[in-house]
């Protein structure tokens, strides 16, 4: 059980390293941003917000700078708000309120120094280390809507290099390699060879996969969690008419049991190829209220028992002389436990084994023999029943 347990956090710290170093890696190219936060709904015109009730949102945030990264982590509570006129003008553009709900998002930010709301930089960095805080109290102002807002905001923020965490979980990995170097005459045969190592790293793995499938199986029941992946481009002005704009997304999400994928694309048609902007990806989670993303017409190919496949294809010809427009989507849907019992194959086959060879140590110790259970007392050698040789007790040492 100690070695299983190893094995988990070695494939959990493993997989952390490589999200690590993909980061680390685009952060010489792209100014990423993992951001989380909840939306507080907009107040009903002429409702203010008393002292007592304080709403507010939270929101997180992993900034990456080339080599470096810094998170930052904000509380903003509304003291006061309400409706009346006022003559002074805004102090920011309205916020889309109650819009996306809770979630992560994953996408490029629009310039290096551009920080989540507003968020103050660090005062001060030492070789990419930082740890600041700030405590700001502000009126918000909205002059076309005639509308302020009291603001609390504390932040705090931790910067360090990449090589920190990278570091941190190389420290399980290294250590069990170094081990295996140190025992590499026992890893050449038996149950020390590399294969068996694999195979249990991949057991590991597998343990993994299927606890955060049952995970999300017992959570597809009353939340639909969804993970958005979208692209979009726009292609070459043409002399006459507007730019050519195309989109692409695709959606996997979790509800009622089953893992659904919706995949779309669309493109209005015209000359060029299109130019891809940056991909921006959305993990947020809602209410089982929402809708199941299936392709507008087309052809349904599979629904039934839990299992639903269609797709529809549409490409009108083009009316400038131009490239056709195209209008490609897809959906599937799988239950919860096709892939449950995919990833529980490696467990089931490697608790089986670990049953018999239960089971051929107490029937060696107990003098019988470990294939069939036949008593070895009077056959020491070899068993009489079914010819297997006989089996030494394990000794203290084993």
């Amino acid at each position: 059980m100690k070695r299983l347990a190893a094995d988990v956090l070695t494939v959990l710290c493993v997989l952390g390293l490589a999200v690590v170093a993909t980061l680390w890696v685009r952060s010489y190219f792209f100014p990423d941003i993992i951001d989380s936060y909840h939306d507080v709904p907009a107040p009903e015109p002429g409702e203010g917000v008393e002292w007592g009730s304080r709403p507010g949102w939270r929101e997180r945030a992993v900034l990456s700078f080339p080599g470096r990264f810094e998170f930052v982590s904000m509380d903003t509570v509304i003291l006061s708000r309400g409706y009346g006129p006022t003559s002074r003008p805004s102090s920011q553009p309205s916020i889309p309120n109650g819009s996306m709900g809770n979630g992560w998002w994953f996408y490029p930010r629009r310039s290096w120094d551009w920080r989540p709301s507003n968020a103050p930089p660090p005062p001060s960095m030492w070789h990419g280390f930082a740890i600041w805080s700030a405590d700001v109290s502000g009126e918000l102002y909205l002059a076309h809507a005639d509308y302020r807002e009291m603001r609390q905001r504390k932040a705090w923020g931790l910067a360090a290099p990449y090589w920190v965490p990278a570091a941190v979980l190389a420290v399980v990995p290294a250590l069990r390699a170094l081990h295996t170097l140190r025992r590499r005459k026992r890893y050449r045969s038996g149950d020390g060879s590399i294969g068996h190592g694999v195979y249990r790293l991949s057991l590991a793995l597998s343990l993994v996969l299927l606890t955060g499938t049952t995970a999300g199986w017992v959570r597809s029941h009353s939340v639909c969690h969804m993970l958005r992946r979208e692209t979009g481009g726009e292609g070459p002005i043409p002399e006459k008419g507007p730019a050519r704009l195309w989109h692409g997304g695709l959606t996997v999400y979790s509800k009622q049991g089953a893992i659904s994928v919706y995949r779309n694309y669309s493109h209005p048609g015209g000359d060029g190829r299109p130019t891809v902007n940056p991909v921006r990806y959305d993990v947020y989670y809602g209410s089982l209220n929402q809708f199941i993303l299936r392709p507008s017409g087309g052809k349904v190919w599979v629904d039934r028992l839990g299992f639903h496949l269609s797709s529809e294809q549409r490409s009108p010809p083009a009316t400038d002389g131009g490239a056709p427009a195209r209008s490609i989507e897809w959906a599937t849907t799988v239950p919860y436990w096709v892939v449950a019992a995919v990833f529980a194959v490696l467990p089931a086959v490697a608790a089986l084994r670990s049953l018999q060879a239960y089971r051929r140590r107490r029937r060696a110790a107990g003098g019988l023999c470990a294939r069939c259970g036949y008593d070895l007392r009077a056959s020491a050698d070899r068993c009489p029943e079914c010819g297997s040789p006989a089996e030494l007790p394990p000794s203290a040492d084993d």
